[in-house]
């Protein structure tokens, strides 16, 4: 762990701290379980969406506790030349359960959009806990040109770049 310095990839291979080191001394560290568990998530590989029907981001949350717990989950979703979206949106999860939210984003302009989750839950003491999860999505135009010349279903560009024939390849 490190808690004064960035943490740096070393040739996106080893997380190694960057900078000088620091005079913090930290003798012990106590970590816990959250409460509730956030993931965020799509039916769509890459969030990668061609039809807007499709197009719903899903908070997954799961209860770590043995008894009811509640909160709000804000969304932001941020395209270009757009204001942000931001929706509100509280739960309540009996002890050791789960449930999904779902974020209808089929109304964001073709092009790549960012998304991000914000939840906050009160823990046993009543302190207010926070969890962030950001991402990114995409609205991709629908592809419905066909390669009806290919045995494969698809362009195929071997004989101009690789000098074989569709029946060699």
């Amino acid at each position: 762990f490190e808690l004064t310095r960035p943490v740096v990839m070393d040739s996106n291979t080893f997380e190694h701290p960057a900078g000088p080191p620091s005079s913090l001394h930290v003798l012990a560290l106590a970590l816990e379980v959250a409460p509730v568990e956030m993931r965020v998530v799509s039916d769509v590989p890459g969030h990668l969406f061609e039809r807007p029907e499709d197009a719903v981001m899903k908070i997954a949350l799961k209860s770590n506790r043995d008894s009811s717990i509640s909160g709000i989950v804000e969304t932001v979703v941020t395209s270009p030349g757009r204001r942000p979206k931001r929706e509100k949106h509280p739960f309540a999860l009996p002890a050791r359960s789960d449930c999904t939210i779902n974020i209808p984003v089929g109304d964001t302009p073709t092009g790549k959009s960012g998304f991000r989750a914000s939840l906050g839950v009160s823990d046993t003491t009543g302190e207010l806990r926070e969890m962030v999860r950001e991402t990114s999505f995409a609205m991709v135009p629908r592809f419905a040109r066909k390669a009806e010349d290919s045995p494969f279903g698809m362009w195929s560009f071997f004989e101009r770049h690789h000098g074989a024939d569709i029946e060699t390849t």
